[in-house]
């Protein structure tokens, strides 16, 4: 269960993290030059992230706790259905607590992007070539709020 949990926790993250944000329309389509952001590096600046990855953390741990004390009962069927209902119930919980960060990333992308007379945004590791990174902006951006 333990490793399950923990593996699941990565994939959410990595998910709603990496992919949450695809391209962002900016408002203002002056330029025709893409800009590109390394979404990474803002989460992992981002002033909130800490304390969500501390309670998504507590969150584990005590479905965690839960499945310990409830598991030694059930049958097999038991503990999978335990074991799904716990891994929701975190997914939910990992979803309203970044929901709100998600939401500032892409707000910032927005202003910067708009800002900067950029039309359009996307994930650093879709730009082959060219563009304009916003990475350092954007993350200068999501310290002043």
């Amino acid at each position: 269960m333990k490793k399950s949990m923990l593996s699941f926790l990565f994939y959410v993250v990595c998910v709603f993290g990496l992919l949450g944000v695809g391209t962002v329309p900016a408002e203002a389509k002056d330029s025709y030059e893409p800009a590109y952001v390394n979404l990474l590096a803002v989460y992992a600046a981002h002033p909130d992230v800490n304390e969500a990855g501390k309670i998504i953390l507590e969150e584990q741990k005590k479905a965690q706790q839960e499945y310990d004390v409830k598991a030694p009962s059930l049958d097999a069927k038991g503990k999978a259905d335990l074991e799904k209902e716990l891994n929701q119930r975190l997914a939910r919980k990992e979803t309203e607590i970044m929901q709100p960060i998600r939401e500032s990333v892409v707000q910032a992308i927005a202003k910067v992007a708009k800002d900067k007379g950029i039309g359009y945004v996307v994930k650093a590791e879709e730009m082959l070539y060219g563009g304009t990174d916003l990475t350092k902006d954007v993350i200068t951006s999501l310290k002043q709020k």
